[in-house]
């Protein structure tokens, strides 16, 4: 990163399509996401993917606050995927795909920067974002909708 690391989480998903995952872990800082393989390169760590939240169309780019990985879902690669779901200044949360090591799914809702992430252990279409707006946003991250918003002070999940 070259810079402050904001946030560093482990995949606590074990497997997906029969292949393991929790030997990826990523992190988020300054406007970069990058993901890591700490079992298959013997005694290294390497990058297996890196994402830069520079400015698009569609978001305003910046510093990445928070990440977390999502849930085992359906995907249309022949040996599943790994999905990391971060988020930061620009106000919104963005769905990384290992696999094609680009944004998925980009979900907008929030009117300040994007502070904290947390997947739903038990339904993997689920996913909370906290916002400097003082806003929580309920998201089925895999249609895209906002299911529900909760107001009022909130800094981490």
């Amino acid at each position: 990163h070259c810079s402050t690391i904001n946030q560093l989480v482990f995949n606590p998903n074990p497997s997906i399509c029969g292949r393991q995952t929790n030997n990826l872990f990523a992190t988020v800082g300054k406007d970069q996401a990058t993901m890591y393989d700490d079992r298959h390169f013997g005694n290294f760590v390497d990058i297996v993917a890196q994402f830069v939240n520079e400015k698009t169309d569609h978001s305003k780019g910046g510093e990445l606050l928070a990440c977390c990985w999502l849930g085992a879902s359906e995907s249309k690669q022949e040996f599943g995927d790994a999905l990391l779901a971060v988020g930061g200044e620009d106000a919104t949360v963005s769905i990384i795909s290992l696999v094609q090591g680009r944004v998925t799914s980009l979900l907008k809702g929030h009117a300040k920067a994007v502070v904290d992430l947390a997947a739903c252990a038990s339904n993997p279409s689920l996913l909370a974002s906290v916002a400097r707006d003082e806003k929580v946003l309920l998201w089925d991250w895999q249609a895209g909708a906002c299911l529900y918003t909760l107001e009022g002070p909130a800094t981490a999940i």
